[in-house]
């Protein structure tokens, strides 16, 4: 039972004591831990959190009061995957029961089963918390009390006064304890109240201890409560209690004001002067690595674990020392001080000035060694002994005890110390300064200044070791030494990490560092290393991995930390800000570590919604249990992490293999993510482990299975229709094949007899009657010259055109001859009323083809009907050949009056010219007889008024040789 009288008006305790330190001398120290806030950075947006969940998979849930439900996906705090949305943003409560998760709002109940949100109706009643008791689940209304949940439905199980609110409950085995604003109230199992305690009393919270203690807090404190007696006492008084909870040994308790009080037989408070901001809290919890995690009224905050704190001391450390009987030694440059039971005594009498080394006898007396020589204390801090002038050299550097001797070492020598309370006897064993001594068996180890690394037996037979692995003592600035009960030999040095002799042999650690401070024997755990920055346990077996929690305290500070001594549970480092306390059991970490897959994207894209692809999805993440991918689907980004152990997943290291692709698991640190691309049809399994570092890879694999299904023309279905119809096709393209050679003599046939067309087109008697008439023109007026020059290029049109129409295809160079033979008649014929410009691409040889008179149409309606009529400006005409694509392209460019002017003109005559379909036909049917495309694409010229200013036509061939033709 509590003594009452500890806890009793708990201010005026603390003060008495305090004053009574005072006066004999001591200093209560206020202990400082450090506690990280879970704020915007990693998704905790909104400052009040109702509690901190773990449900039974070890994943971790906020209820949040504006921000709805926050789930851990291994890297923040986010909203569960889910197709729809909480109805309401105001979450007081959440719980796993069966296969899913189930929100209290302020307003509904709804159930999460990995997809959806389902609302619950709810009688009119304010809910605050739900609890699931042996696999049934149970919720507490603030006025009616108990509901049990049965079937989707809420069924009452208890009714009470108006005037009695409900706040808290717990069963324990047959039991219901019910805290109210009345008391607490003791329930049986058929729900029925056959006991009330503390009437008086408006309690908040409950915690069941055993059937003799019950722990309860409301408005006035904290109660011990004996159900069985019906007594019960005050812990502490004038604190409203607003959490309580326990890590196995102490209770925990968060009251809305005051901080935390932390406690069992006495207890303490932890508050502003502990490093605690907020004093408001609303819930406690602590997770597998035994830190609390705290939710206050403005954000959520984690003190990692309570065996990790720290002491700041005034004026700083220089040393520390951890005796057997775990008093702390501290010194600095100006004074020592003696810590026992958290009380501070500084050790006025003595001047040790800067101290590098302490040790403790067989008698509990501790020796100082440092620029002052040796100081001798007793167990107490009696000054005892304190030897300077008597050394050569007085400036100690180092001390170790083998048995009842004291070695010491100095700045330039060794000693052997037989007697040093009464009357200093010695020898010099080494004439080397040193700076680290330690021993095995009969032999004496020293790390010299300059002779690297001395053994001395106990003959006195002296043997030097300078190199180590490989590097030369001239490579290596040695730092520290130390040697564990099995013989190994540690050294540290500040450029090359650290090195070990382990059976005769040296090798180098792969520390990934290059300075280490000091070492220390965790026996069982390992030896233990401090960094400018981290604390790295080396494991027997040559594996380590950087302590999870030293980035959190101030150890070293870049410059000096270095460790005490140790408890059956602790280890005690020495910084130059005071001292940091570690629990020996965070140094091992979790047995396993259980790695989740919680996201997958497809083609990179936001959160891929995975419902239609998969049947089962993951409770939180919406990670399918297994995917089936068509096989264009095959980009995949995998995100994994650690959910059951929040806000360290950066302190891990992980590595994946997709099996049938990676011959090898592939590591990556400490980036937690894998990218696959192009990954062809298939069975795969992802998998993914993680581990601390150092550690092997012991862990739980977590595990997708994927199919990437193939295209349907690589089925074996397909392979057997394909078979199939290769035979048919076969025979049809056999058939098929008679026929095309019928078929393209037929078309061939068809295409000479169109040109023959084409060819009377362009000799039609219109034009044979516009050449006589111009001649008769330019006979009557008696110009001689204009008429030989027209009768010669008519007569050279004629024969050319006659040439041409005997053959399928000429060379490009006959095509533009015959051209400018026809483009000269017309020029005389019209007087030189336009000009004429061709274009020919050098590329085109000699052996390029063209069907004949294939151009000479479209360059005829470019005159007759475009350049003829054109008034106000001299008229122009471009034919151009070039090569484009693989392809002859041939333009006639005019600047005449556009075909708008020759559609009205042919509106008001009976005349239609036919050359232009004719042409076309001709072209579809020489399409078909060269297995290739020909085009004819007609453009309408315009100026930037819309004012027609000429045509384009432009023919696009295939590129025809004539050897081939």
């Amino acid at each position: 039972m509590f003594n009452l009288y500890k806890y009793f008006f708990k201010k005026n305790v603390v003060l008495v004591f305090t004053m009574f330190f005072v006066v004999i001398g001591f200093k209560i120290r206020a202990q400082q831990y450090v506690f990280d806030e879970v704020g915007r950075a990693l998704g905790v947006n909104v400052p009040l959190v109702n509690r901190v969940y773990e449900d039974k998979n070890g994943y971790f849930w906020l209820p949040t009061m504006g921000d709805g439900l926050l789930w851990w996906n291994g890297r923040s705090f986010v909203e569960p995957y889910a197709e729809n949305s909480l109805s309401n943003d105001y979450v007081l409560d959440v719980c796993s029961y069966k296969n899913d998760v189930f929100i209290l709002t302020e307003q509904t109940l709804e159930r999460f089963d990995g997809r959806l949100f389902v609302p619950l109706q709810l009688p009119f009643e304010r809910f605050l918390r739900m609890r699931v008791i042996d696999g049934e689940m149970y919720l507490l209304s603030q006025r009616s009390g108990i509901w049990h949940f049965q079937d989707d439905t809420l069924v009452k199980r208890t009714s009470f006064p108006e005037d009695v609110r409900m706040y808290d409950f717990q069963f324990k085995g047959n039991e219901i304890w019910l805290a109210t604003s009345k008391g607490l109230w003791h329930l049986n199992d058929r729900f029925e109240v056959i006991d009330k305690i503390m009437q008086s009393e408006s309690l908040r919270v409950l915690k069941v201890i055993d059937s003799s203690k019950i722990l309860v807090g409301g408005e006035n404190g904290l109660f011990s409560v004996d159900p069985i007696y019906r007594e019960y006492y005050s812990v502490f008084s004038n604190a409203e209690v607003r959490a309580i909870t326990s890590n196995g040994e102490d209770f925990w308790v968060g009251t809305d004001g005051d901080g935390i009080w932390k406690g069992n037989s006495k207890g303490v408070w932890i508050n502003r002067r502990n490093g605690l901001e907020n004093l408001r809290i609303r819930s406690l919890y602590f997770d597998k690595l035994q830190r609390l995690w705290i939710t206050t009224t403005d954000g959520v905050w984690v003190m990692a674990g309570e065996n990790n704190r720290f002491y700041p001391i005034a004026g700083g450390v220089n040393r520390g020392f951890l005796s057997s009987n775990n008093v702390q030694w501290l010194s600095s440059s100006s004074r020592i001080l003696r810590i026992e039971d958290e009380r501070e005594e500084e050790v006025l009498d003595v001047q040790g000035g800067v101290i590098l080394a302490i040790q403790e006898d067989g008698e509990g007396n501790v020796i100082f060694g440092g620029e002052n020589g040796l100081l001798v204390l007793s167990s107490e801090g009696k000054h005892l002994s304190h030897w300077k002038d008597e050394f050569p050299d007085p400036f100690v550097t180092a001390m170790h005890f083998v048995g009842n001797t004291l070695f010491v070492g100095s700045a330039s020598r060794t000693y052997r110390i037989s007697n040093y309370k009464n009357a200093l006897t010695f020898d010099e064993v080494l004439s080397e300064g040193v700076s680290h001594l330690a021993s095995f068996s009969d032999t004496l180890y020293a790390l010299t200044h300059t002779s690297g690394l001395v053994s001395i037996s106990k003959s006195g037979e002296i043997s030097q070791r300078t190199s180590f692995a490989g590097y030369s003592l001239k490579e290596l600035m040695l730092t520290s030494m130390s040697v564990n009960p099995e013989g190994n030999i540690w050294l540290g040095t500040s450029n090359k990490g650290g090195f070990i002799r382990e059976n005769g042999k040296w090798s180098k650690l792969d520390l990934q560092v290059e300075s280490i401070f000091d070492w220390y024997n965790l026996g069982d755990q390992g030896m233990l290393a401090t960094t400018e920055s981290e604390v790295i346990v080396v494991k027997k077996d040559g594996r380590f991995w950087s302590h999870p929690f030293a980035s959190t305290f101030p150890l070293g500070y870049l410059n000096r930390s270095f460790p005490m001594g140790k408890t059956k549970d602790e280890v005690f480092f020495s910084t130059n800000e005071g001292v940091v306390v570690l629990g020996i059991s965070a140094f091992s970490g979790l047995s396993t570590l259980r790695t989740e897959i919680f996201r997958i994207d497809l083609y990179f894209d936001s959160h891929t919604r995975w419902q239609d692809k998969s049947g089962e999805l993951r409770m939180g993440s919406g990670v399918p249990q297994e995917m089936q991918l068509a096989h264009y689907e095959n980009y995949l980004r995998f995100l994994f992490g650690t959910a059951e152990i929040p806000l360290l997943s950066g302190f891990l290291e992980y590595r994946y293999r997709m099996t049938d692709l990676d011959p090898n698991w592939i590591e990556t640190g400490e980036i937690p993510e894998a990218v696959y691309t192009n990954i062809q049809p298939g069975r795969y399994i992802f998998e993914v482990q993680a581990r601390w570092p150092g550690n092997t890879w012991g862990g739980s694999v977590d595990t997708i299975s994927l199919i990437v299904i193939p295209p349907w023309y690589k089925t074996t279905i397909f392979y057997i229709l394909a078979g199939l119809t290769i035979l048919l096709l076969t025979i049809a393209v056999v058939r098929y094949r008679s026929r095309q050679i019928s078929e393209k003599i037929r078309l061939e046939n068809a295409v000479l007899a169109n040109e023959r067309i084409a060819l009377r087109l362009q000799m039609n008697p219109h034009f044979l009657f516009n050449a006589l008439e111009s001649i008769g023109n330019f006979v009557l007026k008696n110009d001689t010259e204009s008429t030989m020059k027209y009768l010669n290029s008519f007569t050279k049109l004629m024969r050319l055109t006659l040439e041409a129409g005997t053959d399928k295809d000429h060379p490009v160079e006959s095509e533009i001859t015959l051209l400018k033979s026809y483009v000269v008649l017309e020029q005389l014929r019209f007087n030189h009323s336009f000009e004429v410009f061709f274009e020919v691409d050098e590329e085109i040889d000699y052996d390029i083809a063209i069907p004949p008179m294939l151009v000479q149409p479209h360059v005829e309606n470019a005159i007759l009907h475009g350049l003829r009529y054109l008034e106000g400006r001299r008229g122009a005409l471009w034919i151009r050949f070039f090569l484009e694509d693989d392809r002859l392209m041939v333009e006639v460019e005019d600047n005449g009056v556009g075909r708008a002017y020759n559609r009205e003109q042919v509106k008001r005559k009976t005349h239609r010219s036919m050359a232009l379909e004719i042409n076309r036909k001709r072209i579809e049917l020489l399409s078909k007889s060269f297995n290739r495309e020909l085009f004819l694409k007609i453009i309408d010229l315009y100026d930037e008024t819309n004012r027609p200013t000429g045509t384009k036509i432009i023919i696009s061939l295939p590129i025809i040789y004539l050897d081939a033709t």
